[in-house]
């Protein structure tokens, strides 16, 4: 069941009201939230950002507490393990593209620069989606059966369509030596000047 509410430029002003099995509000604050949030992680995956509407974000929001409520209801939960998994798979992801092995620590704080979201958050999100997952596959597994394989040029013609969610831009590691030289007088700046020559002659012969 969906409650609508008055649209508002009150910024918290509450939009929806969506209960199944209990009230879940959602405001136009967190609707906004959502939306920046989403072109934030496609910018530091090297995508444009895209002109979402509220209404199709408020959609998508109303469609996942609706799922979620509703595999509450049918009892879904997974594991630590299911999480962990899944934690490890964007950690193996993460170490391909950046061509260097992280630790655990490493990979968090990569995740918390890119989705701009605290470490709990985040393994909230990852929770839901899981459980959100298991329903639709559990409950809606009749649909997945009936759905036909594609056919090579029905692949191709996707892809071609939507090219650019399907590869990363090249990284590049820059490392820089600094010598501040702001209010210094002529004598150390000369001085840091000299240095930085004799760094970059020893960088230049390896």
């Amino acid at each position: 069941f969906i409650s609508a509410m008055v649209y508002s430029d009150v910024i918290s002003e509450p939009m929806v009201s969506v209960n199944l099995i209990r009230p879940q509000m959602i405001t136009s604050l967190e609707v906004d939230q959502k939306i920046a949030l989403y072109n934030k992680q496609l910018m530091s995956s090297g995508l444009s950002q895209q002109n979402i509407s509220r209404t199709d974000m408020l959609d998508s929001m109303i469609s996942s507490i609706l799922i979620s409520q509703a595999a509450e209801k049918a009892g879904i939960k997974v594991s630590d393990i299911d999480i962990n998994r899944v934690l490890q798979a964007q950690k193996q992801s993460a170490q391909a593209q950046l061509q260097q092995n992280i630790n655990d620590e490493q990979f968090k704080q990569l995740i918390i620069r890119q989705t701009g979201s605290p470490w709990e958050e985040y393994i909230s999100d990852i929770n839901e989606q899981l459980i959100q997952q298991s329903y639709i596959t559990q409950t809606k597994k009749h649909l997945f059966e009936n759905i036909t394989i594609p056919a090579e040029q029905e692949i191709l013609n996707k892809y071609n369509e939507n090219i650019q969610a399907f590869f990363n831009p090249e990284y590049i590691r820059v490392s820089m030596i600094f010598i501040p030289v702001l209010n210094k007088n002529v004598e150390k700046s000369t001085i840091a000047k000299t240095t930085l020559g004799t760094a970059y002659l020893e960088l230049k012969n390896g």
